[in-house]
């Protein structure tokens, strides 16, 4: 099975195999089912249309014996209520019309039957109760066993000619006409009809015994009493009653049937029509047998197929196959000369360029082999006289390196003296430097206390200035004290009045009596006012007092240190300004002093360095030589050392050279 499977034709024609048959059996299921579903659809609907098509004729039989019972009961003789004048009429109207019996209940509930003559008080019973709440109805069927006929009633009202009820016309129908018509009803082979009342019972059948036997809807479905059975024939028994038009699959356990149901209009009943699950979906069996037939034929067909597809393709794969085995065996004269121009034609033509490639590839390896092994050969010669010229420059390099050596020593030595004298120089340039920072600071602080000095002054004076204007305002505003002196003595001698005048409003208050006591009250706080206005301008006056006199002193005091700031601290400033002068321009005779001697320093110390650095250059160029001739000595001993090497792989390459040869020498070109 491996084996088998290795091949691609083969799994290509498996893949095809299983796709075909997958496709055809997928398609033919989903075709199955939607035709399935179409075909239920048609017999829902066409039971549907059946059903109400019978119902419509039913109907259209009990309109008629209705409009027949409305025309007895327009008669004058009818509507006469006499008896006497009925009874004949109605006998001869119920032979005229096929009627079982007409009989008349009048409005008091008494029943006149002809074919008896009897009279019957019926007021209590419920048919003529109904007859009072209806008007207008057909009731359930009576059952004459000895006879096996199913009667029922039509009931219509008889009306004078005011519109009044007078009575109700009764006429009673044999219901074969009704049962004809329910067993004409034919779907398919096995399906009929029957008419079922409110209480489950069958009205009409295709088979009567069940109607006159009285056998219930569910019981005549249902003759195991299973109960999920007598479920579903219940939910189904409650939308037949309530008047619905639908159609139902029923799963019972003796059978599957389908139900489609309706009302009969203006009657209590319903019809129904049973078909099995098998005539239902007889065509569906029939077109399944079809879709698999189908199917088989469709994957023999992809089956053929695919094997033609394989043996196309293994013939293909094997000239491959074939190109393939000719190379392992490393003939690149072999050519495919195929014709076609697929695929396969393709890789083929490709195949074929490859190895016209190799073939020109393998040739350019085969000259270039034998130049190898020439120039190996040449290689050898080469190497033994360069080993020769090796030697001798080896030689000669070693003596150079011992002369670079001992110049190398003698400038160490040169330089060691060089470095003291730099030392020596640079010692005396930082001196000289340090000089040259001292003067710069001497000159630089002589300059500030210089301009400190001569701002401070020019600050002095000008704060003097401002001082002086200020004191002299300040003693000007000195009479402003005195004048408040004077109005807090003004003050003290209106209070004094008003303190009279509050005594005096009090002694006439009291003289006012009982009428003057709010009076002496508001002067006695005139009075306490004024005391206490007194005491304060008292007080404000020994405050100025005060004021004025410390103003007084102030102003003295402020007179003498004006004085002594214009005389004594002014004219010390300009001393001082003179002296910081002096002392900066000896900062700047030191500084000059301190840059010559730094600049003969420096220059001294920048001789030195140069031929410090030259020194230096020259020992680390003697030394590079040193060291590059100590380097190529043993570069070139190195070099000698490893020809043995050179000449070792030079005999490999020519070796594998020669072999390269014989392995191309295998190919066929």
């Amino acid at each position: 099975m491996n084996k088998f499977l290795k091949n691609t034709g083969n799994r290509i024609m498996l893949f095809i195999i299983t796709l075909v048959i997958g496709i055809c059996f997928i398609s033919s299921y989903l075709s199955y089912y939607k035709t399935k579903d179409n075909i239920l659809s048609t017999a829902y609907e066409t039971l549907t249309a059946r059903t109400n098509d019978s119902s419509s004729s039913i109907e259209r039989e009990f309109y008629y014996r209705n409009e027949q019972l409305n025309n007895l009961a327009s008669l004058p003789e009818i509507k006469s209520m006499d008896w006497n004048v009925q009874q004949p009429v109605l006998l001869q109207e119920a032979e005229k019309w096929k009627f079982d019996n007409i009989f008349v209940m009048d409005a008091s509930g008494y029943g006149y039957y002809p074919d008896t003559s009897e009279i019957k008080d019926q007021s209590n019973e419920d048919f003529f109760l109904k007859m009072k709440k209806e008007g207008s109805f057909i009731t359930e069927p009576f059952i004459k066993e000895d006879e096996k006929k199913s009667i029922t009633t039509m009931v219509t009202p008889i009306k004078n000619d005011s519109g009044e009820i007078v009575g109700y016309l009764c006429g009673s129908i044999d219901l074969t006409d009704i049962n004809n018509i329910v067993q004409s009803i034919k779907f398919g082979h096995d399906g009929y009809a029957f008419l079922l009342n409110e209480n489950g019972n069958f009205i009409a059948h295709n088979d009567m015994n069940l109607v006159f036997e009285k056998v219930n809807f569910k019981q005549n479905f249902n003759s195991s009493n299973d109960e999920k059975s007598d479920q579903i024939l219940e939910n189904v028994f409650k939308n037949i009653t309530s008047k619905e038009t639908n159609v139902e699959e029923l799963k019972l356990k003796d059978s599957d049937i389908f139900v489609s149901y309706t009302e009969v209009k203006n009657t209590p009943w319903s019809l129904c029509i049973v078909a099995s699950n098998d005539e239902v979906f007889s065509g569906v069996n029939k077109l399944a047998v079809q879709q698999v037939i189908l199917a088989i034929i469709f994957a023999v067909i992809g089956i053929v197929i695919s094997i033609f597809i394989r043996k196309f393709l293994s013939r293909k794969i094997k000239d491959i196959e074939e190109y393939a085995e000719e190379l392992s065996l490393y003939n690149l004269a072999y050519r495919n000369n195929t014709t076609t121009n697929d695929d396969f034609g393709q890789v083929v033509k490709r195949l074929n360029f490859g190895v016209d490639v190799l073939n020109s590839t393998i040739n350019q390896v085969k000259v270039n082999s034998e130049e190898i092994s020439e120039s190996s050969s040449d290689i050898d010669s080469m190497i033994d006289e360069i080993s020769l010229d090796l030697e001798h420059a080896a030689a000669t390099t070693e003596e150079i390196s011992a002369t670079m050596q001992q110049c190398n020593a003698s400038l160490q030595e040169v330089n060691r003296i060089t470095d003291k004298i730099n030392e020596r120089s640079k010692d005396s340039d930082k001196k000289a430097k340090d000089s040259l920072i001292l003067a710069k600071t001497i000159e630089s602080e002589a300059s500030l206390i210089h301009s400190e000095t001569i701002n401070s002054k020019h600050s002095i004076e000008e704060t003097y200035e401002k001082c002086k204007d200020k004191l002299e305002r300040a003693l000007d505003r000195i009479s402003i004290v005195e004048s408040i002196s004077t109005m807090s003595n003004s003050i003290l001698e209106i209070s004094e009045e008003t303190n009279l005048l509050s005594l005096n409003a009090s002694i006439e208050a009291a003289r006012a009596g009982e009428h003057g006591k709010g009076f002496a009250i508001v002067a006695e706080e005139v009075r306490k006012l004024s005391e206490e206005s007194a005491s304060t301008v008292n007080t404000i006056q020994k405050n100025i007092d005060s004021a004025i006199k410390a103003v007084k002193d102030l102003s003295s005091s402020s007179r003498e240190l004006l004085s002594v700031v214009e005389k004594d601290i002014l004219t010390d400033y300009e001393k001082l300004i003179n002296v910081t002068l002096s002392y900066k321009n000896t900062g700047d005779n030191v500084k000059e002093m301190a840059y010559d001697f730094s600049n003969t320093s420096n220059d001294v110390s920048k001789a030195m360095n140069e031929i410090s650095v030259s020194i230096n250059e020259l020992a680390e160029a003697i030394s590079v030589v040193t060291d590059s001739s100590v380097t190529i000595a043993d570069n070139m001993n190195s070099i000698n050392n490893k020809k043995d090497n050179i000449v070792k792989n030079s005999k490999e390459n020519k070796s594998k050279s020669s072999n390269l040869s014989e392995i191309v020498n295998k190919f066929k070109l």
